[in-house]
């Protein structure tokens, strides 16, 4: 039995919904798997709850006030300690360790999560780097590979030994249980980490627009924590947004679940995607989605046919959408049967896994 070991960032992001589907998706235990967190912000208590529950082993290093070689040493003897024959890697930042661990002989995995819009150039050159020391590195879409060989060319490009692999989650833990033919109210909701490149602030701006338009019975919740949440709160209050817009803050899965599926529209207002785990969430659960028009959204969103995009940046046309298509419900409990059976179809767990397994053996 192969023994993995999967390094993620330690708190709120897409790494932990992918990581612990990995480990769900091994529904015949053909693996043994670890974790090791690594990152500036704690654990999240949801994560250490599933290690328990799944019995899995896990390291963790908080970095913070830490030196950079400490750190690198601290997460060396975590990894050790698992001795594993294959790590996954979901970030660059362990990249200095990568050539220790081949000549341990340990199979290396590296995982592009980061948009390439947003890498830095340290991130470029260790991703570039990368593609002689790991094994393998896995692009999460048909896209992000595409534009590798446009910026790189094709020859350069697959000397990375790339391989393209979707991200899966728990499709029946995200699952739909809607009607709309008995939801009353408008909620339209969004979740993603508020960083730079979560355009929180033009879906706040949109619902300014629905207010002036006295488009009545929607409301607006926003989940998530991070750096900009303040600039998006005081943006909202200075809009007298307090009764229209909701901060929700960090949710539990449970929580989040629970929203997703009381939910009526879900937007996704972002500047730079790879692949979107709060999409692949809302679409699990059944939600029509309505996503700014970048690469990484219309990797999954096609407009008209599983979702609709408008132009990122423009709260104009956002707020129109949605004023057009709440007008539309027998449309939209159509887009919501298109949405779960897209999901069913392309985010399972499980060929997630298997698809990992075969780079594994």
């Amino acid at each position: 039995m192969k023994n993995i070991t999967q390094v993620l960032y330690s708190g709120l992001g897409g790494h932990g919904s992918v990581a612990f589907s990995l480990i769900e998706g091994d529904i015949k235990h053909q693996a043994k798997h670890n974790l090791v967190f690594f990152g500036i912000e704690p654990v999240k208590d949801e994560y250490i709850e599933k290690c328990k529950k799944y019995k899995i082993p896990y390291g963790a290093i908080v970095i913070s006030g830490m030196s950079k070689l400490k750190s690198l040493w601290n997460a060396f003897r975590a990894i050790k300690r698992q001795q594993p024959d294959i790590i996954i890697l979901h970030s660059t930042v362990l990249f200095l360790l990568v050539p220790f661990w081949r000549i341990m002989g340990i199979k290396i995995i590296s995982v592009d999560h980061t948009p390439n819009s947003t890498k830095t150039s340290r991130e470029w050159l260790d991703i570039h780097l990368l593609r002689y020391f790991s094994n393998i590195q896995v692009y999460l879409t048909e896209l992000q590979y595409k534009d590798y060989e446009t910026r790189f060319g094709k020859k350069y490009h697959q000397k990375g030994h790339p391989v393209i692999i979707n991200n899966g989650l728990n499709t029946q833990l995200f699952s739909s249980s809607k009607s709309y033919d008995q939801m009353s109210s408008y909620k339209l909701l969004m979740q993603a980490r508020f960083s730079w490149s979560k355009d929180f602030q033009t879906f706040i701006k949109a619902a300014k627009i629905l207010k002036d338009r006295h488009f009545f019975d929607f409301h607006v919740y926003l989940a998530g924590d991070g750096e900009k949440k303040e600039e998006c709160v005081a943006l909202s209050n200075s809009l007298h947004l307090e009764n229209e817009v909701t901060f929700l803050g960090m949710l539990s899965e449970d929580k989040l679940i629970e929203h997703l599926q009381s939910t009526y529209l879900y937007i996704h207002s972002s500047l730079s995607e790879t692949m979107s785990t709060a999409i692949m969430q809302a679409m699990a659960c059944g939600l029509p989605c309505l996503v700014s028009d970048i690469d990484g959204n219309k990797a999954i969103i096609e407009d008209g046919i599983n979702g609709w995009v408008f132009k990122t940046g423009d709260e104009q046309e956002l707020a129109k959408k949605i004023e057009v298509l709440l007008a539309l419900p027998e449309q939209m409990a159509k887009m919501s049967l298109i949405s779960r059976d897209y999901a069913e179809k392309n985010f399972s767990q499980e060929r997630m896994f298997e698809e990992y397994f075969r780079l594994v053996n």
